[in-house]
């Protein structure tokens, strides 16, 4: 990636298989550590639902600050933002994610995102145009040439309790200490 103005590290979901019409909850853990420097028009992906051969249609980023939910624009035409947190309540703080979607290429899927337990952002619609949907999180930094600080400035974020299911079952209970 490097030749194309990007970097990575990431992990990726292994089973390829959310389909037309599948429904799961996901949940992940992030912990951006003090000192942490935004260097904005560097875009910074923390986590996406990317589709098996094309585009994403879902990221997790940071802007200028915080924390935002970004709905890419295969799905709405064009990039739609939605903040979901302040960069005062991003950073130096565990921050648990959830999130419930009905994967279809249709107008009756969804897409709903909670933070610490409340309901922060949905998408009604449309939420996938390929063939399967697939998780990645981690460190995702594309046009690193915007800000001549990403060349010096390391991105660190942390993860824990990273989880896809049928149910709902345990998606808002607490990480043991």
């Amino acid at each position: 990636d490097c030749k194309n103005d990007r970097e990575r590290s990431e992990l990726t979901q292994p089973d390829k298989d959310q389909e037309e019409g599948d429904e799961y909850w996901y949940r992940w853990s992030i912990y951006i550590p003090e000192g942490h420097q935004n260097i904005y028009r560097t875009k910074l992906a923390y986590a996406q639902f990317h589709q098996d051969g094309c585009q994403p249609v879902f990221m997790f980023q940071e802007y200028g600050g915080g924390y935002w939910l970004n709905i890419q624009p295969v799905i709405k035409g064009d990039d739609v933002n939605r903040k979901l947190l302040e960069a005062e309540e991003f950073i130096g703080k565990w921050n648990d994610i959830a999130v419930h979607a009905r994967w279809t290429k249709k107008n009756d899927g969804w897409f709903k995102v909670w933070v610490n337990g409340e309901e922060k952002a949905s998408h009604d619609g449309k939420t996938m145009t390929c063939k399967a949907v697939y998780f990645k999180y981690g460190v995702y930094r594309t046009f690193l040439s915007r800000n001549s600080k990403s060349k010096t400035v390391t991105t660190i974020a942390y993860y824990d309790g990273v989880v896809r299911s049928k149910t709902n079952k345990g998606m808002f209970d607490p990480l043991p200490e």
